[in-house]
């Protein structure tokens, strides 16, 4: 016996041929039709090179390709279904090993094997003989460790005798099954194929049961029907999966030993035809108790193939003894209908199989070929896009979108900011604009904030809380919801501030405080109290109180404020096709013009705030001989009578007060009229430059003046606050506000990135914008690739629906021109690609080649250079030097944190500190060492030697950061803030 063992299997010197066991039996002439209306390698290559094209491309989800899976429980005969299309052998369940994750076998028709030989192409080295033990081993895996799988295992195989097909094997339900994890694993892989519109099913049930103990049928019906789904949610419900169902009636041998009534079994055919809307069909699984396992492979291949002229013989013997039974019998007995014997058989239980797919397939192509035309077009567009990035790879266009895009970005920045009409379109106000909430969110989130805590700060929800008397507050509230964008939000920033510091109370100033402030000695002689000392110092301490956190929260918010702007304006250039959508990957240059940007920012932020830090000192050291006199003068400078008609008006709400008594002249008095009711020392008697602190005003039994100094250090503090919020205000406004308003008036100068640019060599310029020329060629490699591709499987699809070819016999012969010429136009779209970047690519590879010599060179010369090279770099060379984004992202945070951090600072006097307005500030901890004073040297001091110290100072904020735990860790333990406003809500009463 000449038989091959490697990969193939021969039989045809056993005496039959494995090609005529796909013929319908029988000696009529419809047996070649049934064989012909199942070969269609046109429809098959359109299918394999579909899923090809989807996994390669992952269009799996987007080209819906038809594909058949067989369902049913499990022994109803699944496996021996598929020995039939396979033609041998290749179960494992007589080894009782269940079946683990679905198995995909994909049959391949090839005329260039032997009659009877068949050939498995994958898994390699696997043979026919071997396949069912390779099987079992392979489920023998999933159970050690998945379980379970979804993903299908592939089998594909090649014979003369197959019809290019592929079918999908699914471990069979075990309703039955006592162990629930195994039930509902077998069921969810169900769910999962039956329920995909893509999957047409073949659903096996046994001839003989009965319709209503099909379990096996309702349950698949539940799961494609179930709304929602069993196990998947996600997967919709399919309620017509009837009509892209075919269902197989196995082991009708029991049936026809079940009935030999022809009345009754043409009563249970049509019942089960009716059942599953006239597509179902009957097969014979095993006659006479064949075992496969009680024979060898070859024995059980040549059972195999003499199954269907076996099952042919049996089936028109039974219908034979029901003819003659009825013709014995005739009043209890029919005879065989004769329209049900073409649903019986294995040869056409094959061909309604393959001919559901192969219909399923052509009703796809309309909906294959508009996914494939529109994937081509995207490829198309996606090509162009390369080619694009190709030609701005060349330094002298890439400089020249540099130079345009700071150009245009300051344009567009300052229209933007001012609200002009210019930019309406592409930055509407019903999309940019914010709330003061919205604010108050995106800056709690904002990665560059430091945390701090300011005991006058107000979150959105406190002022929405306070703010509710409108004649005492204004329209503050309204302010805050009300939606704005562009430099208005700076605006709204201010009287924001306005609201937070107004409503401040500052704390109450006790007696021994005052007394421990006024201590002076005076020329060295007395020791007296000195009360005008004593305000400056409490005027000085409530400020600090009340502004110094405060400027650093709104120096914060500055800066937020002016980087929201800047990103708004940044994503519109990067994202908008018709702007610089080809900068997106040029990190460096982008990443400096933040820089730039950031520069700008800055030094007006510096700017202002040592303009407010001046000003805090001035009005808070001087305040007793400057403040006072100039109020002093203002109110004496009053007139004592006032001739201008403008004052010559009713007031409604002016009350005049005389003896305790209300006075109100009918809405007669007038303005100038109110003066005369006020007493002019009540007047003075305010003033601290009046002179009454002097000891004449003192208290006569106390000798102090305490109730009136705590007075007069209230006028003090409200006096300063208005100058000092004044200041502020005009600092931030002036020294950045209208500079971005401006921003498109600031000239570059030599240093400016304008100016950088302008003096780069094309090779730096090619080295900034990190030109990818192997990667885009790749890149455009892969999209024509793509291109090639789709337009092959287009032109397939429309071969298959041109009316001379929709028919359903297409011979393997016909498919060798549409090859000839696919081939053909394949090799001509290759070369007018090939010419298309011919001119490009020839540039740049001219330009690369002088870059390296380039480089070289200057490798050579800084060899020489000695320590030349360990020269301070500015930031804006750093980035530009960095090697890839994650770096310049690092080395722009680090800037940041560094200079976030000075500028918190900015505007501190000595003896100030960031965590001033904590629950317990670090600069008081030494306070809680020493209990006992009076053992001083039995303190553990820790050590710390000078470079230790310096080394702390001069680390980076984030260092400085974890130094700041333990200090936030404190405040959360005694003294909780507020949850809308974590660590800025420490809050005056």
């Amino acid at each position: 016996k000449a038989r091959k063992m490697n990969d193939t299997i021969s039989a045809s010197s056993r005496g039959y041929d494995f090609s005529r066991s796909h013929l319908y039996p029988g000696t009529n002439a419809t047996s070649s039709t049934l064989s012909a209306s199942i070969m269609d390698p046109a429809a098959f290559e359109l299918y394999i090179k579909l899923k090809s094209i989807a996994k390669k491309y992952k269009l799996e989800s987007k080209l819906q390709i038809p594909q058949l899976v067989i369902v049913g429980e499990t022994s109803v005969g699944k496996s021996m279904l598929v020995q039939y299309f396979l033609r041998f052998p290749c179960s494992f369940s007589q080894a009782k090993i269940a079946t683990r994750c679905p198995v995909a076998y994909c049959l391949r028709y090839n005329s260039q094997l032997n009659d009877g030989e068949i050939k498995i192409i994958k898994p390699i080295g696997t043979t026919p003989q071997t396949l069912a033990q390779h099987l079992a081993d392979y489920m023998k895996g999933i159970e050690m460790t998945d379980k379970f799988r979804l993903e299908p295992y592939t089998i594909e195989l090649e014979s003369n005798a197959y019809s290019d097909f592929e079918i999908l094997d699914i471990p069979g339900l075990v309703g039955g099954d006592k162990d629930e994890h195994h039930r509902k694993a077998v069921e969810r892989i169900t769910e999962a194929y039956v329920r995909n519109q893509n999957f047409m099913i073949v659903q096996l049930r046994e001839a003989q049961q009965s319709l209503v103990n099909a379990n096996g049928m309702r349950r698949i019906h539940e799961l494609c029907t179930d709304d929602p789904a069993n196990y998947d949610r996600s997967l919709q419900p399919r309620p017509d999966y009837l009509h892209h169902t075919v269902t197989i009636q196995t082991k009708f041998n029991l049936f026809m030993l079940e009935n030999t009534n022809g009345k009754d079994a043409n009563n249970l055919i049509k019942a089960m035809k009716d059942e599953y809307e006239h597509k179902t069909y009957f097969t014979n699984m095993i006659f006479d108790g064949y075992t496969m396992s009680d024979h060898s492979f070859e024995e059980n291949v040549e059972y195999i193939a003499r199954l269907p002229e076996l099952e042919k013989k049996r089936v028109n013997e039974w219908i034979m003894d029901l003819n003659r039974a009825a013709t014995e019998q005739p009043r209890n007995y029919d005879i065989f209908n004769q329209e049900n014997r073409p649903l019986i058989g294995i040869d056409i239980v094959r061909t309604k199989i393959q001919e559901l797919w192969i219909k399923a397939i052509r009703s796809a192509l309309p909906h294959l070929k508009k996914a494939i035309y529109e994937q081509l077009s995207d490829a198309r567009q996606r090509r162009i896009v390369a080619l694009n990035e190709l030609k701005q790879q060349d330094p002298e266009t890439i400089k020249k979108y540099y130079i345009n895009y700071i150009n245009d970005f300051s344009d567009v920045f300052t229209s933007y900011i001012n609200a002009k009409s210019e930019t309406d379109i592409a930055f509407k106000y019903d999309k940019c604009s914010k709330t003061y909430a919205d604010i108050e969110s995106e800056y709690k989130h904002w990665k560059r904030r430091i945390p701090h805590t300011w005991r006058a700060y107000l979150s959105y929800n406190d002022m929405k809380h306070l703010f509710t008397n409108i004649e005492e507050y204004g329209e503050i509230l309204d302010t805050l919801d009300r939606p704005l964008a562009g430099a208005r939000h700076f605006h709204r920033l201010e009287q924001v501030f306005k609201a937070m510091i107004y409503t401040f109370k500052p704390r109450e100033l006790t007696r021994g405080e005052i007394e421990t402030a006024e201590s002076h000695i005076a020329h060295s002689i007395s020791t007296g109290e000195n009360l005008e000392k004593a305000i400056r110092e409490l005027v000085r301490s409530l400020i600090r109180d009340t502004f110094l956190i405060g400027i650093c929260w709104l120096t914060q918010m500055y800066t937020f404020l002016s980087e929201s702007l800047y990103k708004d304006v940044k994503n519109y250039f990067l994202y908008t096709a018709n702007q610089y959508p080809q900068l997106q990957t040029h990190f460096r240059f982008l990443h400096c013009m933040e820089l730039s940007y950031h520069k700008i920012v800055r030094k007006g932020i510096q700017e202002s705030l040592q303009l407010i830090k001046l000003t805090r000192n001035a009005t808070t050291s001087y305040v007793t001989h400057d403040l006072t006199a100039i109020i002093k003068k203002l109110a004496f400078s009053i007139p004592a009578e006032i001739k201008h008609k403008e004052f010559n008006q009713s007031s409604t709400r002016m009350m005049a007060f005389n003896n305790d008594q209300d006075v109100q002249g009918n809405n007669q008095e007038i303005t100038t009229d109110s003066f005369g009711h006020l007493s002019p020392i009540k007047i003075q008697n305010h003033l601290y430059a009046s002179e009454s602190y002097l000891t004449s005003d003192r208290n006569p039994q106390t000798a102090n003046h305490h109730n009136h100094g705590r007075n007069v250090i209230l006028e003090m503090y409200s006096a300063v606050r208005g100058i000092l919020i004044y200041t502020i205000i005009a600092a931030f406004d002036t020294n950045l506000v209208i500079k971005l308003h401006e921003y498109n008036t600031i000239q570059p100068d030599i240093k400016s990135l304008y100016g950088r640019l302008m003096r780069m060599s094309d090779q730096q310029i090619a080295k900034m914008a990190d030109v990818k020329f192997d990667e885009i060629q790749k890149k455009l490699d892969n999209i024509e690739a793509e291109i090639i591709d789709l337009e092959k499987v287009l032109f397939n699809i429309d071969t298959l629906m041109e009316p001379s070819n929709f028919v359903e016999n297409i011979s393997a012969g016909n498919s060798d021109n549409p090859s000839y010429n696919l081939e053909e136009l394949d090799n001509a779209k290759k070369q007018q690609f090939k010419k298309e970047r011919k001119i490009m690519e020839k540039k740049l590879t001219k330009l690369r080649t002088t870059d390296n010599e380039t480089t070289v060179s200057k490798e050579e010369g800084n060899e020489s250079d000695g320590d030349h090279n360990e020269e301070y770099e500015d930031y804006e060379t750093q980035l530009i030097k960095s090697r890839i984004e994650i770096e310049a992202n690092q080395l722009l945070t680090h800037i940041y944190e560094t200079e976030d951090s000075q500028d918190m600072e900015a505007a501190f006097l000595k003896g100030d500190s960031l965590h001033a307005d904590g629950h317990e500030p670090k600069t008081q901890r030494h306070l809680g060492l020493v209990a006992d004073r009076t053992s001083d040297d039995t303190i553990a001091i820790p050590r710390s030697t000078l470079s230790t110290s310096a080394s702390i100072l001069s680390r980076p904020r984030t260092t400085r950061s974890t130094l700041d735990e333990n200090e936030k860790a404190l405040c959360i333990q005694e003294a909780p803030v507020p949850s809308d406003q974590p660590d800025t809500s420490l809050q005056g009463s």
